[in-house]
């Protein structure tokens, strides 16, 4: 017997005596939206119609009235009464109770508490994989589902937020609609984000969060085949050994050769033994254990771990495999048809046997011992049947109080179950299903009583409510078969409860009936399982009209990580007690014949390459084929071959057992990108493959810019003569020159938001690059009331993906690091803190509390005195070191604060202690660093002292090409220092004196979009643009004619052309000087970007760089030692932040799985390592660098050979002081 309450119904029992009572039955829960359905059951016949009053009421908790409805009811004998109160949308918390009254002259009262249900709604997600690399796009679905599992109302919107592993939040979709209870969206996975687990939480109208799913962000290579490993048997204790399956293959199928290396743990971290054993395909491998392996409970698990290295790439995969030892090889079942036995009444029972791997273990012996049953105890040896059951009937005593049970398999006991005995007089119901469920059909139920059954009432539940009912008189018999029609209600699970009365007591038992065949069939055919590249799948779909049909695709080698992303079978039951099937159809992407490439990332011009590549076939025979690699544009020289071939063409015999290598001898002719193609054929079939690899120079590229800009009111004529400085030891050939006119400021930054810096930005000052220029852009395009969405668009995802990016640096007390754990710094944490300030205007997901905390943690750290010191680490020393009183800092955190006006408001009592500091320090200020931050922030807070400071400031200027050009010379920082005194100019309102600052900075940019630094460009940017919004006319109309090396060109600009970059159409010949005349009115500025090679032996090293190379493992491994020392000019000097770039021979890669850094010294430790470009690159981080030895060892592997290798070169670097440097090459033998 079962209680009634773990079906979740609540019973209110009235029995006046044995011929008199009523059995009233309902739901615990009440839901919003759905009719709450109360049965009231009358099981005597010899009764009057009784009259009954139910009233369902809800309170809040301060007593106010929620709900309050009422229905009568009339009760006949031996009969139900279905009464069913419809409840409103929305149902607030509440206290609720069904109150049932007699009417009428009966007296009855019973009052029963009801729950409210927390949500009517309930969601899935689905996401498109598993996991993302940095700069991937996330694809997801919800699905929301309303209490009847149909898709809810219209007016229910959902809101869907993402959040990082330190639980910022990355993305807010807020109260977005839903078609037919569906919301896709896609999100931009920033470049160097947070790595790490990140969720997904999505919340609907009035609800808590309903349902979230998490996915991983992290590096990551997808490799072209697998590796597994299976045990071949069971293991047992006894045999203290594993059998394992080793496999390799492509995920065609196809065979991969190479070397595994396999350890074995016994425990977590105790090895047991190492072997190295080769692999074609797969191989069997035997490991007897050194150490006796004790099974103390059922089982235990040991770790197999695999390194497979593929012959022909060098390439490793890792494969850690559990594989479960068990103490005995056999599970044994007690299956009883009664949970109880009955003194003298025969009890059957099973015994159902299964080896551990699941599959019945049929014929084999056992002893089973019973004791409690007879007047002895008895030992009996079964055997199991071909299905691996034993058979059981007992015959208890009148003296037996219980059952005992034991099977054992030798010494070995398998299993020790107890059976009770029922209480006497105790009465039972069960109810078993006996026939399928099919819908619109009837399913036959038999209940059973060891009491006579005069009546009984079965209750149909299904999603929370009572769907059918009905009242059942047998003949008073203790077996009874019903039959209940499978309604469309009922779907997908429904629960059919049997109660009764016998001897006073309320009896009841269920039974869970699912639906396989469901409601909203769905059927997902694919016209065939393998399919080539190139050609179209098809998909036959059948269903019912109007069903909302989602699809996803994926490649099957992303479930190697996880399948956590998808929606399966277990989920859907998990949400709602499934209810609906989600159909998986796989297809192989089946080629029967194709070339698989194994070429490096990037090479050096003249180098001798040798491009690899894999043939594979699945016919079932051995076929000659052609191979033929193709010159194309003529980029590429095949060495061994005559220098007018534009094809070469080799032979090699095409097996199905496995992929057979070709490789190509070559050089490449040009820098920039090799198209490689690639065509093999055979008999029945052909393929063809076409790539690219880059073809770096051999030796250091250096860039320069030449900027000029006009402003004209009127209409008029202007002629610049613009010289290109080419360094007289530039490699030949190098030279690459552009020509580009931008009718705005930030033009260039609109086209170029994707890539402004061309140096790393791996630390959370730098990666303020992806964010400060496009708060520029959007703050100027809504200035200026621009209607280009698509641009506005553009921004507004990249500044997702910026403070994605920047989240990953924020520390848990609200504050802003260098890195990701450093602690929180002053100078950081008021740049970014502004920076999010103004960005929050754009997208919803900066939260002003956490803006609000960064300021809030930043007026903490102010001295009594008004001034502010760095707590973080310093990596700028003139901004952060304590310099010179600290004015520089100080005043930099007083900008961040006057920039926000509500900030500024909050903390006038900071802000008027930091001016009053800065102020008094006017007589000792003589840096023009420091004087241009202070003017600024004095002007910002219009101080009456801010004109004295400005007076000083342009004292200390640089005046030069005859009054044209203002800017204050400095051996660091001159573009930032020349910036802030343009802002300055701009808040005193002399724009015309800032016309010559502006002429200055404009030719210092380093890219079209961008300065050299971090704070070049945000302030750079942000004092053109300001000065520019002051001077600019109001309209575009001109004309541009560029000549060069006898060649002319127009370029013609509009007002329309505001966010359009020219080009010189043919490029730029290659040439020492540029005419360039405008003739109209308008705003522009006027371009050449030029760069060009430079041997790497004619550089002067202000840093001391020592390289130890050696080449291990059959030259395949190379370890590179490298230590760095700063050399300052005082004996206690430091540097900035320190940047070690390490570039690898070509063929050479890192590891992109784990750490490729060994054996770092302590002193100074490095803050962060950065792989790139393909893993040929690796940057190493400091905080700064003095004379002390920084050492490390770095680890590459050669993927590709490589002859006649020019020489790589390893580059450390002060980021705030780029001359500051040092280079040094390094090559490996041939």
């Amino acid at each position: 017997m079962r209680h009634l309450a773990r079906a979740s119904l609540l019973v209110i029992t009235l029995l006046i005596n044995f011929v008199q009572g009523i059995l009233i039955v309902g739901p615990k829960h009440i839901r919003a939206g759905q009719n709450y359905t109360v049965i009231l059951s009358s099981f005597e016949s010899n009764t009057n119609e009784r009259n009954l009053l139910l009233q369902l009421d809800g309170l809040s908790a301060g007593g106010k009235k929620l709900l309050h409805l009422g229905q009568p009811a009339r009760v006949q004998p031996l009969s139900n009464s279905v009464i069913s109160f419809p409840l409103p949308d929305s149902l607030p918390a509440g206290s609720y109770k069904l109150s049932i009254d007699g009417q009428n002259g009966f007296k009855f009262h019973r009052e029963a508490d009801l729950l409210l249900a927390a949500s009517t709604t309930t969601a899935l997600v689905q996401l498109s994989k598993p996991i993302y690399k940095p700069g991937d796009v996330l694809q997801f679905r919800v699905i929301v589902l309303g209490g009847d599992l149909k898709p809810p109302a219209p007016s229910v919107t959902a809101t869907v937020i993402v959040h990082d592993p330190q639980r910022n939040v990355i993305r807010r979709w807020t109260a977005v609609s839903l078609q037919l209870g569906v919301f896709e969206e896609q999100l931009q996975i920033g470049t160097v984000p947070l790595l790490g687990r990140y969720t997904i939480t999505v919340t609907v109208t009035g609800a808590n969060a309903i349902v979230s799913k998490t996915f991983d962000v992290r590096e990551y290579v997808l490799p072209a085949f697998e590796v597994a490993v299976q045990a071949r048997a069971v293991p047992l204790e006894k045999h203290q050994r594993l059998n394992l399956t080793l496999s390799a293959r492509y995920y065609t199928g196809q065979p991969v050769r190479g070397v595994a290396t396999v350890e074995l743990y016994l425990e977590d971290d105790k090895l047991d033994q190492r072997r190295v054993v080769r692999v074609y395909g797969a191989t069997q491998l035997e490991l007897p254990f050194n150490e006796h392996l004790s099974v103390y409970d059922d089982s235990q698990d040991v770790r197999v771990h695999v390194a497979f290295t593929q012959d022909e790439t060098n390439r490793t995969i890792y494969k850690e495999q559990r594989i479960t030892v068990y103490k005995l090889p056999y599970r044994v079942e007690l299956v009883k048809e009664q949970p109880e036995f009955r003194a003298k009444v025969p009890f059957d029972c099973q015994l159902r046997v299964r080896y551990q791997d699941g599959t019945p273990a049929k014929g084999a012996a056992f002893e089973v011992k019973v004791e409690g049953a007879y007047t002895t105890d008895r030992r009996v040896a079964y055997t199991s049947d071909a299905v691996g059951v034993i058979k059981l009937t007992l015959q208890p005593e009148a003296s037996s109080e219980s059952i005992d049970i034991t099977v054992n398999a030798g010494s070995e006991e398998l299993l020790y179950e107890r059976i009770s005995k029922r209480e006497a007089g105790k009465a039972f119901l069960q109810v078993k299903l006996v026939s399928d469920v099919k819908i619109g059909k009837p399913f036959k139920l038999k209940v059973t009583c060891n009491e006579e059954l005069s009546f009984f009432m079965y209750y149909v539940v299904s999603r929370g409510a009572i769907v059918d009912s009905a009242f059942v008189q047998p003949k008073k018999v203790t077996e009874h078969f019903i039959e209940i029609k499978a309604a469309d209600l009922m779907v997908p699970r429904s629960k059919v409860i049997v109660v009764t009365v016998a001897k006073n007591v309320v009896l009841c038992d269920f039974v869970d009936i699912d639906f396989e065949d469901l409601r909203n069939n769905f059927d997902l055919q694919i016209d065939r399982t393998e399919i080539r590249p190139g050609e179209q799948l098809q998909l036959n779909m059948r269903g019912r009209p109007g069903a909302f049909v989602a699809l996803a695709a994926y490649d099957k080698s992303l479930l190697q990580y996880s399948n956590n992303h998808d929606i399966f079978w277990e989920d859907v039951w998990g949400v709602f007690d499934k209810f609906y099937s989600v159909e998986r159809n796989e297809f192989d992407l089946f080629h029967p014949f194709y070339i698989v490439p194994n070429m490096p990332y990037s090479i050096k011009r003249g180098e001798l390459v040798e491009l690899q590549f894999i043939v594979f076939s699945n016919f079932p025979k051995k076929y000659k084929a052609s191979v033929t690699l193709f010159s194309v544009d003529n980029q590429t020289e095949f060495i061994g071959r005559p220098a007018t071939e534009t094809s070469y063409t080799k032979s090699i015999e095409a097996s199905p057992d496995t992929g057979v290598p070709v490789a190509f001898l070559i050089k490449a002719r040009k820098l920039g990108e090799m198209t490689v193609r690639v065509d093999a054929s055979i008999e029945p079939a052909k393929d063809s493959i076409e790539s690219v690899i880059r073809v770096v120079p051999e030796s250091l590229v250096k860039r320069e810019m030449i900027s000029r800009f006009f402003c004209h009111n009127t209409y008029q004529n202007q002629s610049f003569v613009l010289g290109l400085d080419f360094d007289r030891k530039a490699d030949a050939g190098t030279r690459k020159i552009d020509f580009i006119l931008t009718p705005n400021i930030l033009t260039s930054v609109m086209d170029n938001l994707e890539s402004l810096l061309s140096v790393p930005t791996g630390c959370g000052e730098q990666n303020m690059m992806r964010l400060v220029p496009i708060v520029l852009v959007l703050d100027y395009l809504t200035s200026i009331g621009s209607a280009d969405k698509q641009l506005t668009a553009k921004a507004i995802g990249l500044l997702r993906a910026g403070y994605q990016n920047q989240m990953r640096y924020r520390q848990p007390d609200g504050s802003f690091g260098l890195w990701e754990k450093s602690g929180g710094a002053v100078f950081l944490t008021a740049f970014v803190g502004k920076t999010l300030a103004t960005a929050a205007k754009y997208i919803s997901e900066i939260e002003p509390s956490m803006v609000e905390q960064a300021f809030d943690w930043l007026a903490a750290r102010q001295h009594s005195t008004g001034r502010f010191d760095e707590v973080g680490p310093v990596f700028h020393r003139d901004m952060q070191g304590g310099l010179r009183q600290g004015i520089a800092l100080t005043s930099f955190v007083l900008i961040a604060l006057l920039e926000q006006p509500k900030v500024a408001a909050k903390h006038r009592p900071v802000i008027e202690k930091g001016i009053d500091y800065v102020t008094r320090t006017l007589g000792s200020i003589e840096d023009s660093y420091d004087l241009a931050i202070a003017t600024y922030a004095l002007l910002l807070q219009k101080h009456s002292s801010a004109e004295r400071f400005l007076e000083k400031l342009v004292g200390l200027s640089t005046v030069q090409q005859n009054g044209t050009e203002r800017f204050w010379a400095r051996d660091a920082h001159g573009i930032e220092t020349t910036a802030y005194g343009l802002l300055s100019f701009v808040l005193a309102e002399k724009y015309v004196d800032g016309t010559s600052i502006m002429r200055w900075l404009v030719k210092q940019r380093y890219t079209p979009g961008s300065f050299p630094r971090t704070q070049d460009t945000f302030v750079g940017l942000k004092a053109l643009t300001k000065l520019a919004e002051k001077i600019s006319p109001s309209r575009n109309d001109y004309s541009v004619q560029l000549r060069h090396a006898g060649r002319r060109e127009e370029f013609r600009v509009t007002s329309q052309d505001i966010g359009t970059l020219q080009h010189a159409q043919q490029g730029v010949d290659e040439t020492a000087q540029l005419e360039l005349h405008v003739a109209g009115i308008g705003f522009g500025l006027l371009q050449v970007v030029y760069e060009y090679g430079v041997d790497l032996r004619n550089f002067t090293a202000q840093f001391v760089l020592e390289l130890q190379k050696s080449v291990t493992n059959a030259k395949h491994q190379l370890q590179l030692e490298v230590c760095s020392s700063f050399t300052p000019q005082l004996s206690d000097g430091r540097s900035n932040m320190v940047l070690v770039e390490v570039n690898f021979p070509s063929g050479y890669t890192v590891e992109q799985r784990g750490q490729p850094i060994t054996g770092a010294t302590k002193h100074n430790p490095i803050q962060k390592t950065e792989v790139r470009f393909g893993a040929t690159s690796v940057v190493v981080y400091y905080n700064s660098m003095g004379p002390e030895r920084n050492c490390f060892t770095i680890t590459a592997y050669r993927r590709q050979k490589v002859t006649l290798k020019r020489p790589a070169y390893v580059l450390v670097h002060d980021y705030y002081d780029p001359k500051l440097n040092a280079i040094k090459m390094y090559q490996v033998d041939d």
